[in-house]
Order: structure tokens, then C-alpha cells, then sequence
């Protein structure tokens, strides 16, 4: 059966959520359809024909469309002027600059967040079960019951598959309301890095207080390995919507 993309469209064309594109394939899928694609074009810029050809289809079809769609949604290529390429995001996937299990997690973690809906389910309703989630999509954004069910299902694979509840979002706040999950927990500032190659026993660690303007300073523990740099930036990139203000205006410099 051909994994497909889908647009799905809320009942109710005037509410906040309109129209929104959803990948019908999880993360995993769609990173072994990438590696399948890369294979045949490596880094090259080629036609949506020869892409879909790529992908093991017999050319420009639906089902081509569709699965191109989703890897597009992912960040996984890049689509210009009817040409498709690898995406950058994709390299970080299949080609990590670290070894060990977990060193694509920061790229698999953005790429399962970059279709909007996921990203503001992640807002909204993270920690949610599956059913729950469902319920909520229908309720709040009009899904369709067949659509909401096959969102949430997606959205709590690619969960899993990225590892996002590594990333230390416990608590939830839907639409001014706390929804709880069995592991909500207050987060705690932790100085506690990663086992990934240093011996901790015999490192000790240090504070450095990078000034941010207006003030403000954050501490982030040091040595750190590059495994631990890289999942820093990773973490910090996935909750940039959480952290940045969204009228927030570069400082100006006297």
C-alpha cells in the first residue's frame, strides 16, 4: 500500500485552523525514502519526473506527488522552480558528524516538527495519549474523525522514532489550560550532561555565563563533548518557537 500525503481540511472553513498539509507517512518512512532517493540522485538537481522515478514509481503520478510531498513537509528536499534536490536536513540525517545511536537526534527531532501541524501539536497538546489527541483535533480543529485519528497516530510515532520526550517537555499548555500527562513533572535546571565519551567521574565541570543583552545571561556547563554541543544546539533549536518571543526585535547596538 503507497504512503501518501494528504491536505486536510477542517469542516468549518472559518475556524483559526484552516487547511493544513499533513504527511500521511511517519519520519522513519520518509528517512528511507530519502536514502532510497539520494542513492539514485545523489546531490543532484533533477526533474520532479526523474525524482518520482528515484522513488521506485513509474513517473508523475498521485502516489509520486504525494510521497514527494511528504518528504518536502519534512525538510527532507528541497522543491524550486519544478526541480527537487536532497535537503541539507537529509544529509544531517543519513550522514551525522558524530557516532553513536543518538547523533542524528537534533536533525530527526526538526524534521519531525517541520510540518506545521506537528509543531503546533507540540505546542499545544504534547503529552497527550493517542485517543486524547484525536478528541482534541476534532474538538478544537475540526478534523475529520478518519483525519484527526491518522494525525495523531503519525504525530506519536514520529515522537518516539525523534525520541522528542528526551528533550524535556513534561508539561503541556493547551490554549491557556495545563493538560497532563502519567509523566508530567516541573522542569528543573540540570547541570547533568549525557554519557557520550568523556569519563564524567573524573571530569570536573565548570559554569560559563554567555551574556544574552538586556541583562539577561545563560549558564551552560563546560567541557562538553561534541556529541553534548551538538545535542545542545539541537535542543535549543527545537524549542526556539518556545523560547523566542514572537514580536521579539533585534537589539539595537549603541
Amino acid at each position: 500500500m503507497t504512503t501518501q500525503a494528504t491536505t486536510v481540511q477542517p469542516q468549518n472553513p472559518a475556524t483559526e485552523i484552516r487547511g493544513r498539509q499533513c504527511p500521511r507517512a511517519p519520519l522513519s518512512v520518509a528517512v528511507e525514502r530519502v536514502k532510497e532517493l539520494h542513492e539514485k540522485i545523489k546531490r543532484g538537481t533533477v526533474e520532479v519526473d526523474t525524482a518520482a522515478k528515484g522513488l521506485g514509481y513509474k513517473g508523475v503520478n498521485g502516489a509520486a506527488l504525494s510521497m514527494l510531498g511528504t518528504l518536502s513537509m519534512y525538510g527532507l528536499i528541497t522543491r524550486a522552480q519544478g526541480k527537487i534536490t536532497i535537503g541539507d536536513l537529509a544529509f544531517k540525517i543519513l550522514y551525522p558528524s558524530t557516532n553513536g545511536p543518538d547523533a542524528a537526534l537534533p536533525a530527526l527531532r526538526e524534521a519531525a516538527l517541520n510540518p506545521k501541524v506537528f509543531a503546533e501539536i507540540h505546542t499545544r497538546y504534547h503529552g497527550l495519549e493517542e485517543s486524547l489527541l484525536k478528541n482534541q483535533l476534532i474538538r478544537d480543529f475540526k478534523f475529520p474523525d478518519e483525519a484527526a485519528g491518522l494525525i495523531a497516530s503519525v504525530y506519536k510515532e514520529n515522537v518516539q522514532y525523534a525520541k522528542i520526550d528526551d528533550a524535556g517537555k513534561n508539561e503541556v499548555d493547551a490554549g491557556g489550560e495545563k493538560v497532563n500527562s502519567e509523566d508530567t513533572k516541573k522542569e528543573q535546571p540540570s547541570t547533568t550532561l549525557p554519557k557520550t565519551g568523556m569519563n564524567r567521574q573524573e571530569t570536573q565541570y565548570n559554569e560559563l555565563s554567555v551574556p544574552l543583552g538586556n541583562g539577561l545571561a545563560v549558564k551552560v556547563p563546560f567541557p562538553m563533548t561534541l556529541d553534548d554541543f551538538d545535542l545542545l544546539l539541537g535542543s535549543l533549536n527545537l524549542w526556539k518557537k518556545k523560547l523566542v518571543l514572537e514580536d521579539a526585535k533585534p537589539s539595537k547596538t549603541v
